[in-house]
Parts: structure tokens; sequence; C-alpha cells
């Protein structure tokens, strides 16, 4: 069962699966009869007067988060209820994660806080906030509804822009922008790495030694001391004295019919980007290199 909030204005929650309700017994419980939108005789004279609220629109900016849009929206309609003056309101919600926001005693989401706030001023007028958490996607009306009125906000030209943004979801934001900048510079690179490593995730760290580590990186970067010293030396380019071509990564590691034995031994695919990739063990590579005796030379 979900936790009494912790906090001096503690609003009820309830979650529908602890009912043990089905969604369209829901408005029938007697924990909301006095929540229960009865219909009235248009003839009969009364003194009441009745407040319909339909759609009320909102636009956040695009860098805030699932999280931060769905407080802020729990947010607006507890100060909605301050604003109109009511005594009793029932919030219902499928965003469990933001009802369970509410249990931090010292909240650090700014729209916590604001959340926080406007529950306080409710707390202190003698107004009551009950709060039902629904599953989402499971065909409640109302709920369906808010997630379509949600979905038209974002381009409706009646909504509501709201500049506010939370630093931690502007810092997520940049950081997915300038990851998806990389991710298409990359993947236009023609650089040796690329054909090896065709994505920008990050590469866990290999157990091995500092010196084998190098050794692995300038294999897959293609340049090797190996490969490319002659270029310090002003001398010619290294051959395979084997197979009397030009001594590169692709032909030491998976071509020389001089090392067919040793590749077998330690199971080197026959492949440049299979045999150096992430999904392929270090510890073959480096074993098959110290076998041939060309690890320290790279």
């Amino acid at each position: 069962m979900l936790q009494l909030l912790l906090s001096e204005y503690a609003p009820d929650i309830i979650c529908l699966q602890e009912t043990n309700l089905k969604t369209n017994q829901l408005y029938n419980s007697k924990h909301f009869n006095c929540f229960r939108k009865d219909r009235t005789d248009a003839g009969r004279a009364s003194g009441g007067v009745a407040i319909l609220v339909n759609n009320l629109l909102f636009r956040l900016p695009p860098a805030c988060s699932t999280f931060s849009a769905e407080l802020y929206a729990i947010y607006r309609a507890v100060k909605l209820l301050n604003e109109l003056t009511l005594t009793k309101a029932l919030i219902i919600t499928d965003s469990l994660s933001s009802l369970n926001s509410l249990k931090h005693i010292f909240p650090k989401h700014p729209f916590e806080k604001l959340l926080k706030y406007q529950l306080s001023q409710a707390h202190e007028h003698g107004r009551s906030v009950q709060f039902v958490w629904v599953p989402s996607h499971v065909g409640i009306t109302g709920n369906e509804e808010a997630d379509r009125t949600a979905r038209e906000a974002i381009l409706s030209d009646f909504s509501e822009p709201i500049d506010k943004c939370v630093s931690s979801d502007l810092k997520t934001y940049f950081k997915n922008k300038v990851l998806c900048l990389w991710r298409n510079k990359w993947s236009q690179s023609n650089s040796k790495l690329n054909k090896i490593k065709n994505n920008v995730s990050q590469w866990f760290p290999s157990s091995r030694n500092r010196r084998e580590q190098i050794a692995v990186a300038r294999l897959r970067l293609g340049h090797t001391r190996l490969k490319h010293s002659y270029l310090f030396t002003k001398s010619n380019p290294p051959i395979c004295d084997q197979c009397n071509v030009r001594l590169t990564v692709e032909h030491f590691l998976i071509i020389c019919s001089k090392y067919d034995q040793e590749r077998q031994r330690y199971k080197i695919p026959n492949a440049l980007p299979q045999a150096l990739g992430q999904n392929y063990s270090c510890d073959n590579i480096v074993n098959y290199l110290k076998s041939i005796n060309i690890l320290y030379n790279l």
C-alpha cells in the first residue's frame, strides 16, 4: 500500500489496485461519493452554482521530461482548486512517480516545491485534496481523453506557453542533442575506426593491463608502430616476408597464412569489424598477438 505523505500537509493517495475494484466501478465507490456528479432537474429552483472546466492546455518547453510535465499538470490542478476556492477535489492521475515524489519531506524538483506549496495553501484554507492513481492505457475514458488532449496541446494555438524548465531536464536535453549530432557526423565518417565501431556508444573498459589496452586501441585505429614507423625513418613500407605484400593490421590479424594455426587456436574472426569489435573478447586478440610476437611492436 502506498505510504501516506510524511509532510505536514498530507493529501490522501489511493491506488486503484488497492480498492480491488474494476475500472468501471471506480466512481461508484463509497470513497468518492462526495465527488460524484449527479444529474439534477433543470426546472428545479436551486441556489447552487456549477463551474465546468473542460480542458486547460499548457505547452511546456520541449526540453521538459515526462516526469516534469506530469508534476506540473498536478500542480496546476491543485492551483486551480485554490483559485476556484473549492472545498474538495479528487485528482486522478496515471503518474505513480509523481505521487510517490510527494512523499519527500524535502523535495528537490522545483515543480515538487510548487505543488507542495499549493497543497499547503489548500490545507490552510480547509480544502480537501485526494489523489487517485489509475493505470494508463487500459481504456479508462477520462485518462485516454487527458492523454489525447496533452498531445493536442503540443500543436494547439490555444495552449498557454509555459517558460519553466528544470536544469536537470535541460542538461539531459542538450546532452541528447549533442549526442545526436555526433552520431550523425560519425555515421558519415570514413575513418578506419568507424568500420569497427559504427556507433558512438561507450565501450566498456577491458580488464587487460594498460600496455595491452594500448595495443588493442592502436589496432582499432589502424595506426601502429609496426605499420607506420617507416614514415619516421623515411624508409620503405614494411612487407610481409610470407606473402610478399604490404604489412597491414588486417593482413597480420586475419589474412596472413603464416599465422593460420594461431588464428584457429584463438578463434580469431575472419573479418576486422568482428575481430576488433566490442562483442569479441580482447583476451583472445591479446593472446594471439603475444603468440606471433607482435604485441610489443605495436
